[in-house]
């Protein structure tokens, strides 16, 4: 797609394009996840049990948070480029920390209707809240290097289960929650718990790959050059991901 500005607003067409079809795609799972009949009780992804078309809709949908993700990167690095380094950094430092909070206070009370907070859920929110505010830290060095640590992240963070788990229980509950955090719970107390759902540095990862890629999109980069890129990059990436 043209990724040129229009006429009437400086936005790109085709970032706002993709991250409408990734809501549509989003919306779509969500639909079957709270009204098929057998949305709780069975996994659409078992081929024992699904259908071609169920299975379908919940496969796609692995596409869709890392997609909005990498995109939440690509959109700092085009706003960083009307700011200050100082000034994108503190706007993505406090946009994090909103984000977060935002998860803790707003949707985890949207999803369990308790106004104790007896269960507070981290999910994706938490995880972009987080990947923001290590952004800001280190977007102040240069793009390359947020690119090259989003590329380590991305490609290098399975390399932690090759690894013993620390005997340590703080130190095995911070390597979740940073690495391979997946439904994992933590009690704050008797009657209050903690479910994070979402590990966070993996997801930095791929934030920080969208803001290096950012680069492609500034107007003075030759369109013909930044469509081979995405063409090449995203046809091995997701082979990759099919492999």
């Amino acid at each position: 797609m043209n990724a040129g500005n229009t006429t009437l607003s400086k936005r790109i067409l085709s970032v706002d394009i993709l991250r409408g079809l990734v809501m549509i795609i989003m919306a779509l799972d969500h639909t079957r996840d709270f009204f098929h009949i057998g949305a709780m009780i069975g996994d659409p992804l078992n081929p024992e049990t699904t259908t071609g078309m169920l299975f379908f809709t919940r496969w796609i949908t692995h596409f869709c948070a890392p997609t909005f993700v990498f995109l939440s990167g690509l959109s700092a690095y085009l706003s960083a480029q009307n700011k200050t380094p100082a000034q994108a950094s503190a706007f993505l430092f406090k946009r994090g920390l909103w984000l977060v909070f935002i998860e803790i206070a707003m949707i985890s009370l949207g999803l369990t209707f308790n106004l104790q907070y007896n269960f507070i859920i981290l999910q994706v929110i938490w995880a972009i809240g987080w990947s923001m505010v290590f952004l800001a830290l280190v977007s102040r060095i240069s793009y390359q290097t947020v690119l090259t640590i989003g590329l380590i992240l991305v490609f290098g963070h399975n390399m932690f289960n090759l690894f013993p788990a620390p005997q340590d229980p703080a130190g095995g509950l911070i390597l979740k929650i940073f690495f391979t955090a997946s439904g994992t719970v933590v009690p704050l107390s008797g009657n209050h718990l903690v479910g994070v759902f979402y590990a966070i540095l993996p997801w930095t990862g791929v934030m920080f790959i969208g803001y290096g890629i950012g680069a492609w999109f500034k107007k003075s980069y030759e369109a013909k050059r930044r469509q081979r890129n995405l063409l090449i990059v995203g046809s091995l990436t997701i082979l990759l991901f099919l492999l």
